[in-house]
């Protein structure tokens, strides 16, 4: 199970509240697919660098397609890039693909979906809750290692996005408590 034992709560005072905003759909949809590694990193939309409520919906959904392309090739300079060294969550996977793929290993399937959103906004965060579906798949952490299955997922996830002066970083990557 890729989320695997990965617990975070961090209670922060926020304010203002809004429900499900929708990004803007890019101009090239990026899609990841669970049946083959992609081969470029996803292209991050425009929408998903504005300090907005649907610019934090939009760079979550990046984020986890970037995740999700992360986890299909063990590349994950985008991943880096886009999650705070302070982020627990994401330097956990961050790890993990790096030590599994250097290992002669693999995660496939078990792409990462994120359906319903709500936001709420502090004047240095863009918190999103957000539903996680997660099929089945298979990993094997090292070339010696037999294959597994990954249980499929249905969480929900908490992000916390930076705003304005770092715009574009993941700052909190964990399952809500709730």
């Amino acid at each position: 199970m890729r989320f695997g034992g990965i617990v975070l709560a961090t209670v922060l005072v926020l304010g203002a509240c809004s429900s499900d905003p929708a990004p803007k759909e890019p101009d090239e949809p990026v899609t990841s697919s669970s049946t083959a590694p992609a081969a470029v990193v996803p292209t991050m939309p425009a929408q998903a660098s504005e300090d907005s409520p649907e610019g934090a919906a939009a760079f979550v959904k990046y984020y986890v397609d970037v995740f999700n392309y992360a986890a299909a090739t063990g590349d994950v300079e985008e991943l880096t890039r886009l999650s705070s060294p302070d982020c627990s969550g994401c330097q956990s996977y961050i790890k993990l693909y790096k030590e599994t793929y250097a290992a002669g290993g693999y995660f496939r399937g078990g792409d990462w979906t994120i359906g319903d959103l709500e936001i709420e906004e502090s004047t240095q965060d863009l918190r999103v809750f957000a539903h996680l579906d997660a099929a089945q798949g298979t990993q094997s952490r090292s070339r010696e290692s037999d294959p597994g299955v990954t249980a499929p997922e249905d969480a929900e996830l908490i992000f916390l996005v930076a705003r304005a002066g770092d715009t574009g970083r993941m700052n909190e990557l964990s399952r809500s408590t709730e």
